[in-house]
């Protein structure tokens, strides 16, 4: 799993003139505008598994990703991801997640509404995106 050197999280600390916690919890409301932006946030989103993969691993254990899901996503910005992850930790035979499921996760709960009444099992993916 990432981790930031002590050395780069002062420089990104620096570079964003916050050298205090109080100055740093001052710029939360900025970064959190940030992820209202798609693009910002998909590359958040792409970011965080690819830094919680373990070294060349091709995927990341469930819990982790439910961990990352319950960080980056809510009700709000993805309402069906209660019950996704409610689903996961059901389904004893899912361990891992690799990262074409991560990606597609994201895209489906972007474009399939909530009630999943537009969703056909036997179709293909509409939405993958390379």
């Amino acid at each position: 799993m990432g981790y930031f050197e002590y050395e780069e999280w002062l420089k990104g600390m620096k570079k964003m003139g916050t050298d205090t916690m109080e100055k740093l919890k001052q710029k939360l409301p900025e970064l959190e505008n940030y992820l209202q932006d798609p693009i910002f946030f998909n590359n958040i989103y792409k970011y965080a598994y690819n830094f919680s993969k373990i070294d060349n691993q091709k995927y990341i254990d469930l819990e982790v990703a439910i961990g990352l899901w319950k960080i980056l996503l809510n009700e709000s910005n993805c309402p069906i991801i209660n019950s996704f992850i409610e689903f996961l930790n059901v389904k004893q035979h899912v361990k891992v997640i690799n990262r074409d499921q991560w990606s597609n996760f994201l895209e489906f709960s972007n474009n399939i509404p909530t009630d999943l009444n537009t969703y056909d099992d036997a179709g293909a993916c509409k939405y993958y995106k390379i």
